[in-house]
């Protein structure tokens, strides 16, 4: 999901992000051709119910290992780029 999750390319984006995935301690990320034939052969249904249920595991054993108890919820995380000296802050902070 870090690299949009609308494709299996977007995996590419992950296995080349040796940062990510040091944070993750997620030392191999399958290929998107690895994960292709996998999902094929556990059935359309199976598969995302399954990859699913992987994201899942691997986003929980991240967070019990991240020392960190505040995070930031952006609803909206746009980015648009604008040399806008006068620019303001779109969200403030809860305390």
């Amino acid at each position: 999901m870090a690299g949009g999750g609308r494709t299996l390319e977007d995996l590419r984006q992950i296995r080349e992000d040796a940062g990510l995935r040091a944070v993750l301690r997620v030392p191999v990320v399958p290929s998107a051709d690895a994960t292709g034939d996998w999902l094929r052969r556990m059935g359309e249904q199976d598969g995302l119910a399954n990859l699913a249920v992987v994201n899942q595991q691997q986003i929980r054993r991240a967070l019990k290992r991240d020392p960190r108890t505040d995070d930031t919820l952006d609803l909206d995380a746009t980015q648009i780029v604008a040399e806008k000296q006068a620019a303001k802050w779109t969200y403030t902070q809860l305390t």
